[in-house]
């Protein structure tokens, strides 16, 4: 049997010469010439040469074994851009007896052992190397200078004036943030929101491809996972911070490498926020304590009639004298429920372990907790105004004065062509004046229009008064009664002693320690 292959990659279709049609043609013309038929054709359209693992040529090899073929390529390139897995596949041909010819490289397997095979497959490999290395080159470049647009995760998209946020997305990002906050756990909150039937990431892509007039095969998960979650909760985009270079790729079509954090670019506040970076680094702090506690969620305080099953200090509290962590225990006496929290090596192994069972019972928390965030407050009221002053994105400067300058250079190309039209058509100035005034107020109303949405679209941007700890302390305060999220924010590590003396650490916005 005589077979025609024929390859393309994507890189190659600027390329006329190369295409399959091309490829066809030649390899046609040189069966007329020889007076054979090619029976059947192999065509992988779309598929690098660097690997050998294409449907066409993986079926071409199958069918070899059934019957004798003689296989028609245009060139060594078109077979493939790898050395030696080139090499290596000329060496199994001429072991199972299959006929090689490559027509541009006047090659025949049949004909004798060609010396300047090698040097042709090692340039073919190095030309598809050079092309990966430019263009990583290229993207580098262009990640270190912040202007390459990744895909956009759930909550944003495109926009003439950069990225905005999507406000029924956004309010289900930062619903996720507070179920987890207040207890949930990855499979609870997509159980949550599979409930309310709220859309997907996926589902909402589709439409907004829809609504935009384009297909997408892309695939559609019509309910939310706990992936789906746990990545929502990862992403500082949310912040505001827009991340690049997060991996990298050190071979041609090689596996993906996580980069180190510091090894990244990162520019903070590049794009309106969802989330306050002190509700991102809570959630952080909450994830790693659970991994550490073996935690596997709860039901949210937001959502249980008895909010005192929610373990509210669990993974906080600390003992003094052997360091391991206190077990929440609850216990239940004449229809009243008590919640505290004991040493876990005195609760497991007894007192010849740890002397005390450091004991303290929730409610008792509260009121010393509560008591110390008000003296904290008084004291370091100004230091906390005056220390986190943090940068906002400004979305008036740069884009709207982009778009103004647009805009301006626009009604000056459209004055230029109508004074061009006035010289050459004699035209009155009156009418050249009124022509001007009328196409200088549309461009004056459009750039009104598109300082408006700017505006309406950072409009849900957390403001610094919302966010500073002052904020939430004068919050927390004011409701008079902690809730699980409040106190991730604000605490980080409580020790209790023998005494049951309370030694608390706020985190590092706050930078204190109280006993």
């Amino acid at each position: 049997m005589i077979a025609g292959y024929v390859r393309l990659s994507k890189d190659d279709e600027r390329q006329h010469s190369v295409s399959i049609e091309h490829q066809k043609l030649i390899i046609s013309q040189y069966a007329a010439k020889h007076q054979i038929r090619v029976d059947r054709w192999y065509e992988d359209d779309g598929y690098s040469g660097y690997t050998f693992d294409r449907p066409a040529f993986r079926q071409m090899m199958q069918d070899s074994y059934s019957e004798n073929m003689t296989i028609l390529i245009k060139d060594f390139s078109r077979l493939g851009r790898h050395n030696a897995k080139v090499l290596l596949f000329l060496e199994e041909c001429r072991q199972r007896g299959i006929r090689l010819i490559m027509v541009d490289d006047q090659y025949d397997s049949d004909c004798g052992d060609d010396d300047t095979i090698g040097i042709k497959t090692w340039y073919n490999e190095r030309y598809v190397k050079d092309t990966s290395k430019k263009i990583r080159r290229a993207l580098h470049a262009r990640q270190q200078e912040g202007t390459l647009l990744i895909h956009l995760p759930y909550g944003y998209e495109k926009s003439p004036f950069g990225i905005r946020i999507v406000p029924e997305q956004a309010d289900c990002v930062q619903t996720i943030y507070r179920l987890y906050l207040s207890g949930m756990g990855y499979r609870r909150i997509a159980s949550y929101l599979n409930q309310k039937k709220t859309p997907t990431p996926s589902m909402c892509r589709y439409r907004h491809s829809l609504s935009a007039g384009k297909a997408s095969s892309a695939h559609i998960a019509f309910q939310w996972s706990d992936h789906m979650v746990r990545e929502i909760l990862k992403n500082d985009f949310y912040t505001g911070t827009y991340r690049l270079h997060k991996r990298c790729r050190l071979t041609v079509h090689g596996s993906d490498r996580r980069v180190p954090a510091d090894q990244q670019y990162v520019f903070p506040c590049r794009h309106p926020a969802i989330i306050s970076k002190q509700t991102f680094e809570a959630v952080q702090k909450t994830t790693n304590s659970r991994i550490q506690s073996h935690f596997h969620g709860h039901a949210s305080s937001l959502f249980q009639k008895n909010a005192s099953a929610v373990q509210k200090y669990r993974g906080l509290l600390f003992c003094k004298e052997c360091g391991r962590r206190l077990t929440p225990i609850r216990r239940s006496r004449s229809g009243h429920t008590y919640r505290y929290y004991i040493c876990s090596t005195y609760n497991q192994k007894g007192k010849q372990f740890c002397a005390k069972s450091h004991l303290i019972h929730e409610e008792d928390l509260d009121r010393i907790v509560c008591s110390v965030l008000r003296q904290y407050r008084n004291l370091c009221k100004d230091e906390l105004q005056k220390a986190n002053v943090h940068p906002t994105f400004q979305p008036d400067s740069p884009i709207y004065e982009k778009e103004k300058q647009r805009l301006e250079k626009q009604l000056r190309l459209l004055l230029e062509e109508m004074l061009q039209l006035s010289a050459e058509t004699n035209v009155k100035n009156q009418i050249l004046l009124e022509n001007y005034k009328t196409i200088e107020e549309s461009l004056i109303k459009k750039i009104q229009i598109c300082q408006n949405k700017v505006t309406k679209n950072y409009a849900s941007i957390p403001t610094q008064a919302q966010t500073d700890p002052l904020h939430i302390l004068d919050k927390i305060l004011e409701n008079g009664q902690l809730l699980p999220e409040d106190i991730i924010q604000i605490v980080d590590r409580i020790t209790i002693d023998e005494n049951r003396t309370v030694m608390i650490r706020l985190n590092e916005d706050l930078k204190r320690e109280f006993h």
